[in-house]
């Protein structure tokens, strides 16, 4: 394409389109990366999908001006528009070559995931499982850890997955977690017990 390509070590396949950058990354072979305009792939390290010794290939599609940035992953990934994935971890495989063979990440428009590792599974052969990750358009993930095993990980649009104590600190205007004053009675806020109870 006409985007541009710098200080990186590709074994796959590249298609970079126009004002769309992939630097300082590591492209391994039976990978196909796509990176639609004005895009920017950066510090991320991606590999193909291993089912025992053998190599699935996996593709990798970036919306237009979204942001990769130091990102592992051996899964095949779908990215919205205007989206932002940055330090994290995809189904935890990077380099290990555990044996998972995926179905699919999905990533909605204008989403926001920092510091996550994001896993679901389901086994289905004895050394072999399907993962599948499905995150809705205008949802931000924040320093989290998201596993869910035997089916499907799917997180509607306008999601907000952060810390508990600092969501209930924000429920709670300011106050922690930590024997909160006023706890059970409702002063305007969701009482501690029912903001519990309805955590997942």
């Amino acid at each position: 394409g006409d985007g541009k390509i710098t200080n990186s070590f590709i074994l796959g396949k590249v298609i970079v389109a126009k004002d769309a950058v992939v630097a300082n990354c590591i492209i391994d072979d039976s990978v196909d990366l796509i990176v639609d305009e004005g895009a920017v792939v950066c510090d991320c390290s991606i590999h193909p999908s291993m089912v025992g010794n053998v190599r699935c290939p996996v593709t990798v599609h970036i919306g237009k001006n979204s942001i990769l940035f130091n990102v592992q992953s051996a899964e095949h990934i779908t990215m919205g528009n205007d989206s932002i994935i940055c330090y994290t971890q995809i189904h935890e495989v990077g380099n290990s070559y555990e044996p998972v063979q995926a179905k699919g990440v999905h990533v909605g428009n204008n989403v926001f995931i920092y510091g996550c590792y994001l896993r679901s599974y389901e086994e289905v052969a004895a050394n072999a499982r399907n993962a599948k990750v499905c995150i809705g358009d205008g949802s931000v993930l924040w320093l989290s850890r998201l596993v869910a095993n035997d089916g499907v990980l799917d997180i509607g649009p306008d999601a907000t997955v952060c810390d508990y104590n600092y969501a209930f600190r924000i429920c709670r205007k300011g106050e922690g977690i930590t024997n909160p004053p006023n706890a059970n009675h409702d002063n305007g806020n969701a009482p501690l017990a029912t903001f519990l109870g309805n955590m997942q």
